[in-house]
């Protein structure tokens, strides 16, 4: 498998910071207002909202305005660090260097596949994978019953024996059954085949509407019977309904094409993690750099 540092998150959120960044200016017009001068160094409203967008969703929750004095003064505190930084050097150390161009990498990265990615996730593209989702699907089919459920066979056998007498099934049913859905005269409301266990839903798919069974059903739970009073077929859902999990999954075979086709045609070397050539099984698994040991002090 392959691991991207970016998530698909981040390339199809389509957060609007210029209109963050407007909300946050002085009202006099600027799209990217100055919010704060540190040393000279202008600190531009995007910043604080950069900086807002990285918190997370526990954070991101809050109001942006109801935050913005918090925001400027960590900007602002990170921008005095980073000055002191550059003053002392830090850009010429090799760390640093490597971290800074591992980073800019992944902003590259990002800011290629978001944009890529936005612009070919129309509304169209959406309406188009719906359209074969109706394609494919079939009507769904649901029923509803009720039953008792019954600790032996016997019980069970009585129970009907009381049913074709003439009782009501659900006065029967919270006198004697065990389930938990006795309290509701064992409805059990809609469900589909697949919602409960195949031993019951054979039987139950198999009625008519009124027809209870006439021999008990055994299942893990115990003994059964049961009586449909209902069916109805489940139509799909609508487009608007789907939208959002279609355009997420239109969004990640988005991606997964990009990168794709990233990889045709291009001429890459694989090495081991000991920097001795893949064989063609590909890179062998190898562990974690071990860390220095400190020498022990001397005697």
């Amino acid at each position: 498998m392959q691991f991207r540092a970016i998530s698909i998150a981040a390339m199809l959120a389509l957060a609007a910071p210029v209109a963050l960044a407007q909300d946050a200016g002085n009202g006099a017009g600027e799209i990217d207002p100055v919010v704060a001068i540190v040393n000279g160094e202008l600190v531009r409203a995007s910043e604080v909202v950069m900086l807002y967008e990285s918190l997370g969703p526990q954070v991101t929750q809050i109001a942006f305005q109801t935050l913005y004095a918090q925001l400027l003064e960590s900007t602002i505190e990170r921008k005095l660090v980073t000055q002191r930084a550059v003053a002392e050097g830090l850009l010429e150390d090799p760390e640093v260097a490597a971290k800074v161009a591992y980073w800019t990498e992944r902003v590259l990265e990002e800011t290629l596949v978001n944009r890529a990615i936005e612009n070919a996730l129309t509304d169209e593209l959406v309406r188009a994978a719906y359209d074969r989702m109706i394609a494919d699907a079939t009507v769904a089919e649901e029923v509803r019953a009720s039953h008792i459920l019954l600790a032996t066979q016997p019980e069970a056998y009585a129970a009907i024996a009381r049913l074709e007498a003439g009782e009501v099934f659900a006065d029967l049913a919270r006198e004697l059954s065990i389930g938990p859905s006795a309290a509701q005269g064992g409805d059990l409301d809609y469900f589909r085949y697949e919602d409960v266990v195949p031993e019951f839903s054979d039987v139950a798919f198999s009625l008519a509407v009124g027809e209870h069974t006439t021999e008990p059903v055994e299942s893990a739970f115990g003994w059964h019977v049961i009586l449909v009073t209902d069916r109805r077929a489940v139509e799909p859902p609508s487009f608007d309904e789907m939208f959002g999990q279609l355009r997420d999954d239109e969004g990640q075979r988005l991606v997964g094409e990009f990168y794709e086709n990233l990889m045709s045609d291009v001429n890459v070397q694989r090495f081991n993690f000991d920097g001795t050539p893949a064989g063609d099984a590909g890179p062998l698994l190898a562990p974690p750099p071990q860390q220095p040991v400190e020498p022990a002090p001397a005697p």
